[in-house]
C-alpha cells in the first residue's frame, strides 16, 4: 500500500519486443541519469519506446521528472542495481527505488519511481542455489525458473510463490524459503499479504452492490454518510462513488491524523486507526480541484468506500468479502486475520522482510483500512479468484472491469487498473505492496494468459509478473 511516485505506466506496452531485465536496463538508466541531471527533458521523452509515448505526452514526462522529482529529491548521485531491472537510487535529497523495463536500444517501456529508505550497499557473495519445485520441463517453466532465481539473488529478497493460468489450466511454482532462517520451501499453505490487491475484492463488492440496485456509481457519497460533510466537494461538484473507486476523489492518499491513533506502530501503521478517526478527518478534508479530474492513488478512498459499503449492507467488511466473493469460489485459505496453524487449519504465514533493509518486518492489522489493504491469501486461493476474473461469468467481477476513467495515461475501472498494447491486448490488474510484502494478480484478456506472483519481501514484483506475462503470450 506504499504510494508510488509514479507507476509502471508502460510495462505491459513492453510486452513485444522487451526481453529479460538485465545489462540494458543498467546502461539505459546512465543515459537517464545524464540526461535527468542536466535537465534535458525533451530528450528523456525520446528514451521511451514507441508505445511508451503513445501512451504519455512530453509535456507529462517533463512535469514528472522537473516538478515530481527534481523539486523534492534533485539530481541522481548514484545507484545500485538490485538485478532484474530494479535499482535504488541516491539522490541528492534521499532515495528512490526503480524498477525499469528497458530493450537492447536503450528505449523505457516501463518504469516504477517509488520512495526509499537509504541502506547500505549488500556485500557481494556467490550466486545462491534457490529451492523449487519447477521441475524446467518446459520453455516457460526455464524462464519462470530463470526470473524468480535471478529475483532472490537479491539478499533483501526470501520466497516466492508464482500461479500462472494458460489455457484454462493453473500452476504453481514455489521458490526460496517463508523465511530466512530454517524457512521451508513456500507451498499451498502459505500465507502472504496481497495489500492493494484487496482493493479489488473491495470492486467486486461495490459492483455486486450495484447489480443489486442498492448503489449508483454517479451517486454523491454524502449519500451514504451522516450529516456535516459539506465540505466534500469543490465549487458545487461533490465527490462521487466511482470516485472513489478509480482514485480520482481528491481525497489524500492516508490521513494526516494517523500518527494520532493509539499506541501509532511506524511498522503496522493501519494497526489502531479506527473508522471514527476516518470520519473525524473526513470532515477537514478540503478539495483542491473537481473530483474526477485528476487521477491520484489514495488508500484513504478506498478504505472510505469499504466503510460505506458496511453502512450499506450492515454488515461488517469481513463478513461483505466472505458472502460475495470467498464462499461462492471457495476460498478457504483467504483471510484478515493471521491464523494459528492448526491440524485442522494448517495455513502459515510467510515472514515478510522490509524491501529496503531486509530485516523481518510485522504482518501488518488493520481496522478502517482493511478495504484497501488488509487480506492475505495463498497461492491456490488467489489463482480461483483470478480464474474467476478472467472467465467473467460473474456479473460483478465483469462489471468490476468496465473503465470508469481514462486519460492519456491512466485507465481505470472499479478498483482495477487496465493497460492495451499496440495490438489491441488489454492488461486487467493489480498490485499490493506492504513492508514486508509485494503481490500483482492480472491477465491479459484476449489472450487468456494469468498471472499472480506473492514475494515475501517489500522489492516491487510487477516486472517480474509481467514478463512472464510477455513470456507466456510469445509461446
Amino acid at each position: 500500500m506504499k504510494k508510488t511516485i509514479i507507476t509502471l505506466v508502460a510495462a505491459f506496452l513492453a510486452l513485444t519486443g522487451f526481453a529479460q531485465p538485465g545489462v540494458k536496463e543498467g546502461k539505459a538508466l546512465k543515459k537517464l541519469s545524464e540526461q535527468y541531471n542536466k535537465g534535458e527533458y525533451k530528450a528523456l521523452f525520446e528514451m521511451l519506446s514507441d508505445e511508451f509515448k503513445a501512451a504519455t505526452s512530453e509535456k507529462d514526462i517533463t512535469d514528472f521528472y522537473a516538478n515530481n522529482i527534481r523539486k523534492s529529491y534533485g539530481k541522481i548521485i548514484a545507484w545500485q542495481d538490485l538485478g532484474m531491472g530494479n535499482f535504488k537510487v541516491k539522490m541528492e535529497h534521499g532515495m528512490l527505488d526503480l524498477a525499469l523495463v528497458a530493450n537492447d536500444e536503450g528505449k523505457i517501456g516501463g518504469m516504477n519511481w517509488a520512495p526509499a529508505e537509504e541502506v547500505k550497499p549488500a556485500k557481494k557473495t556467490t550466486p545462491k542455489i534457490i529451492k523449487s519445485n519447477n521441475k524446467k520441463t518446459t520453455k516457460l517453466e526455464r524462464i519462470i525458473d530463470s526470473l524468480a532465481t535471478a529475483h532472490l539473488q537479491n539478499p533483501v529478497n526470501c520466497g516466492l510463490a508464482i500461479g500462472i493460468i494458460k489455457a484454462g489450466k493453473t500452476t504453481t511454482y514455489f521458490y526460496g524459503a517463508t523465511k530466512k532462517t530454517g524457512g521451508l520451501l513456500p507451498g499451498d499453505n502459505t500465507l502472504f499479504e496481497i495489500g492493494s490487491i484487496t482493493k479489488t475484492f473491495t470492486g467486486t463488492i461495490l459492483a455486486h452492490a450495484i447489480n443489486e440496485g442498492r448503489m449508483n456509481l454517479e451517486d454523491d457519497i454524502t449519500k451514504y454518510l451522516p450529516a456535516g460533510y459539506d465540505n466534500l466537494s469543490f465549487k458545487g461538484k461533490g465527490i462521487k462513488i466511482k470516485h472513489l473507486a478509480n482514485h480520482t476523489s481528491r481525497l489524500p492518499a492516508v490521513p494526516e491524523n494517523m500518527q494520532n491513533q493509539k499506541d501509532f506502530d511506524k511498522n503496522n501503521p493501519y494497526k489502531n486507526y479506527s473508522t471514527e478517526m476516518l470520519l473525524d478527518y473526513l470532515k477537514t478534508v478540503t478539495l483542491d480541484t473537481f473530483p474526477g479530474a485528476i487521477n491520484e492513488y489514495s488508500n484513504m478512498s478506498v478504505a472510505l468506500l469499504g466503510v460505506i459499503l458496511e453502512g450499506v449492507y450492515n454488515k461488517g467488511y469481513d463478513e461483505l468479502v466472505s458472502d460475495i466473493i470467498l464462499k461462492p469460489l471457495n476460498m478457504k485459505s483467504t483471510v484478515f486475520k493471521t491464523p494459528t496453524p492448526t491440524a485442522k487449519s494448517p495455513l502459515k504465514m510467510a515472514s515478510g522482510y522490509n524491501g529496503e533493509t531486509g530485516v523481518t518486518t510485522p504482518v501488518w492489522d488493520f481496522q478502517a483500512f482493511a478495504s484497501a489493504g488488509g487480506l492475505k491469501s495463498t497461492i491456490g486461493d488467489m489463482l480461483k479468484y483470478l480464474k474467476a476474473n478472467m472467465d467473467e461469468t460473474n456479473a460483478d467481477m465483469k462489471l468490476a472491469h468496465q473503465t470508469t476513467y481514462k486519460d492519456a495515461t491512466n485507465e481505470v475501472a472499479i478498483n482495477w487498473i487496465i493497460k492495451t498494447n499496440r495490438d489491441k491486448h488489454t492488461l486487467i490488474w493489480h498490485n499490493g505492496r506492504t513492508y514486508g510484502f509485494s503481490s500483482f494478480c492480472g491477465y491479459v484478456k484476449e489472450k487468456g494468459n494469468g498471472v499472480v506472483v506473492l514475494n515475501n519481501s517489500g522489492v516491487n514484483i510487477d516486472v517480474l509478473a509481467v514478463q512472464l506475462l510477455g513470456a507466456m503470450a510469445k509461446e
